[in-house]
């Protein structure tokens, strides 16, 4: 199986999560902004805090 995508826009300063693909390709994204917490799906189950990521 394998494990979320993370794609970080910086930038767009966004960062995305795509959960574990399936036939039809990834299905549901979870997207926020930076400064805001992005939540981490299993295997890993955390929270990923963006308040430092701004673009260079």
């Amino acid at each position: 199986m394998s494990p979320p995508l993370l794609l970080l826009g910086m930038q767009e300063e966004q960062a995305t999560v795509l959960p574990v693909p399936s036939a039809n390709g990834y299905g549901a994204r979870c997207t926020r902004p930076s400064g805001e917490k992005l939540p981490i799906p299993a295997p890993f189950d955390g929270i990923l805090d963006m308040t430092g990521f701004k673009t260079p």
